[in-house]
C-alpha cells in the first residue's frame, strides 16, 4: 500500500506546522503542544528559540529554497546547536515525506532498492541534508518519526535514520529504555541494516528485550552479521522461550553452513516437533535444505541420518 498524503499523518502534530517560514507565528504554540505529552512519554529536547534564533532559521529556509550555495555553511552552523538542529531536521522532513507521498513509496520499494544496490527512493536534497546533520538529526526524526502513531511513518523515520550510517546510533541506544516496543523495535530495525560495531552492541543488548518483537529484529540483525554471530544465534535458539522468535532465529541460521549449526537446527526441529510448532519445523526444514542443497522437505530421520554422514562444508 503506498504511503500517501494525510493531514491527520504529517510528520508532526497538524497543529504544529514545521515549515520554518512559519515559525515565528507557531514556536509559541508548538511549544505549549510538547506540555501535552503522556506522562510515559521522554520529553522532547528544549526546542525553544530565542528571537535571533527564529531570525537565523527563516533566512536559512529561504536560502534552502532558493538553493543557494550559501545554504551549505548555514546548515552546518544551524545543526550544532541542538535546538536550530531540531526545527531544521523537522524542515527536511517535512520536504522529504512530501515527496515520498507524492510518488507513493512504498516501504517494499524501499527495502528492496537499499537490498539489491539500486537507486535510493527517498534520494533528494532533503534526505542529502539530513545526512549532513548528521547525529544532530536524530533527536527530530525520532520525536516526529519513530514515535508516530503510524506504522508507515515509523519504518520512513527508521530507513532514514539507516541512510545517516553509523552516526545515527550512539544516540539510539538510550532508546532501549523506551516504554514503546514500537520505538524501540524500530531502533533495533536500523541497528540491524547499520553495519558498525557500535550497531552489532546495540543488537547484543537488543536480544534481552522484554518484548518478542524487539528480540525477534535483533535476533535477525545480528542473523544478517553472519558466522561472527552464529554462536549466540545458536544460544538463542536453544534459550529463547518465544516460538516466533525461535523460528526467526532458525531462519536467519539457515546461512551458515557448518555442523554446530546443522546440529542445532536439528535439536530445534526435533523440539518444534514436540511442541506441534509446525511452522517451526517447516522453518528448520528450510534452513537445513539451504545448508545441505537437499531440494525437498525432508523428517527428522532424514536429517539425523543426514548430518551423521556429513563431512561438513570444509571437506565436500
Amino acid at each position: 500500500m503506498g504511503v500517501r498524503a494525510d493531514p491527520r499523518r504529517a510528520v508532526v502534530t497538524a497543529a504544529a506546522p514545521v515549515r520554518l517560514s512559519l515559525m515565528l507565528s507557531v514556536t509559541v504554540l508548538s511549544l505549549a503542544l510538547l506540555g501535552c505529552q503522556a506522562a510515559s512519554r521522554p520529553a522532547r529536547p528544549d526546542v525553544a528559540l530565542d528571537p535571533s534564533q527564529q531570525e537565523e532559521l527563516v533566512a536559512a529556509e529561504a536560502l534552502y529554497r532558493e538553493r543557494d550555495p550559501a545554504f551549505a555553511e548555514v546548515r552546518d552552523r544551524l545543526a550544532a546547536e541542538p535546538r536550530t538542529a531540531w526545527w531544521l531536521t523537522r524542515l527536511m522532513l517535512y520536504d522529504l515525506v512530501r515527496s515520498v507521498d507524492a510518488v507513493e513509496a512504498t516501504d517494499n520499494t524501499f527495502l528492496g532498492a537499499v537490498a539489491t544496490g539500486q537507486a535510493n527512493p527517498l534520494a533528494g536534497e532533503p534526505l542529502e541534508h539530513l545526512q549532513q546533520i548528521g547525529a544532530a538529526a536524530v533527536p527530530a526524526i525520532v520525536d516526529d518519526m519513530l514515535r508516530s502513531p503510524y506504522a508507515d511513518r515509523r519504518r520512513l523515520g527508521a530507513d532514514v535514520l539507516v541512510q545517516l550510517g553509523p552516526d545515527s546510533i550512539a544516540p539510539l541506544v538510550p532508546l532501549l529504555g523506551d516504554p514503546e516496543d514500537k520505538v524501540r523495535r524500530e531502533v533495533v530495525r536500523v541497528a540491524g541494516a547499520v553495519v558498525a560495531p557500535a550497531a552489532t552492541a546495540l543488537l547484543e543488548q537488543a536480544v534481552q528485550d522484554r518484548a518478542f518483537v524487539v528480540r525477534a529484529a535483533a535476533f535477525a540483525g545480528l542473523a544478517a552479521r553472519g558466522a561472527p554471530q552464529a554462536d549466540r544465534l545458536r544460544r538463542g535458539l536453544a534459550e529463547e522461550a518465544d516460538p516466533y522468535v525461535r523460528r526467526v532465529i532458525a531462519r536467519g541460521l539457515g546461512a551458515l553452513a557448518d555442523r554446530p549449526t546443522a546440529a542445532a537446527l536439528i535439536d530445534y526441529y526435533a523440539d518444534a516437533l514436540d511442541r506441534q510448532d509446525y511452522e517451526g519445523v517447516r522453518v528448520a526444514d528450510g534452513s537445513l535444505r539451504r545448508i545441505s542443497g537437499v531440494a525437498t522437505a525432508r523428517d527428522l530421520a532424514f536429517w539425523r541420518a543426514w548430518l551423521a554422514s556429513w563431512p561438513g562444508p570444509q571437506e565436500r
